[in-house]
């Protein structure tokens, strides 16, 4: 029952919910017992009408997620929103500045890799930018690739529920965001690739990768077994 809230709900609070379930138990146990059944039939029978343990945790993980949340914005946008919000902006901001710094260090010549640029523009068309020796032009697209996994995985692990809904309400702001940016560094083109970047690749990749962190961090919840630990 309470072992999904280990970590998240305060033991007071799992304490009393505990109470409460073996209150309604025992009651449904005595009604069953004075309708007749034998008192371990009465008890499984309470058991079974209770409902399953770690659904009714569930349940009251994501009211108290929804309800006592801790910390202003939290409280107005909700814990999860709050946790991916905080991930995947800071994401999205170390992409700005990476962007600001590839428009504004030297650019050298562009690897050809023994090809013609008509050639290379064959493999990598416009808008696309072409590949070069600035190392923060590897760092840029390096950090595309890595950083929906880190946000995402980290979302899950502290957002309790609703992770993957949460990335997806984020993102659609920020990816508006990049967008808008982007669009103000033109004839620049980094800022729209990471606008792309985030639309294509963050979005799905983020969404998925907090489904399966917050998951994995559930089961790690589920294997706590009795208060000794605490």
């Amino acid at each position: 029952l309470c072992s999904p809230l280990v970590g998240i709900v305060p033991y007071r609070e799992r304490d009393r919910l505990r109470q409460e379930a073996g209150f309604n138990i025992e009651g449904r146990m005595q009604m069953y017992v004075l309708d007749g059944y034998a008192s371990v039939e009465a008890m499984n029978l309470a058991i079974e009408k209770y409902g399953r343990s770690d659904q009714l945790g569930d349940l009251f993980l994501e009211e108290w997620v929804r309800y006592q949340p801790k910390g202003w914005l939290a409280r107005h946008i909700g814990l999860p929103n709050a946790y991916a919000g905080f991930f995947f902006g800071q994401a999205t901001l170390w992409g700005l500045v990476l962007v600001q710094i590839r428009v504004f260090a030297p650019n050298p010549e562009p690897f050809t890799f023994g090809l013609s640029l008509a050639q290379i523009r064959h493999i990598v068309p416009e808008p696309l930018p072409l590949p070069d020796q600035n190392p923060v032009f590897m760092a840029f697209f390096a950090y595309l690739l890595v950083a929906p996994f880190a946000a995402g995985w980290l979302t899950g692990r502290f957002a309790p529920i609703g992770a993957s809904r949460a990335v997806y309400h984020v993102m659609v702001l920020l990816i508006i965001v990049a967008f808008a940016v982007g669009s103000l560094m033109l004839p620049a083109r980094e800022g729209i690739l990471l606008g792309f970047a985030e639309l294509l690749i963050w979005l799905p990749v983020g969404m998925a990768t907090a489904h399966y962190s917050s998951v994995v961090a559930r089961r790690q919840r589920l294997r706590y077994r009795g208060d000794s630990v605490e």
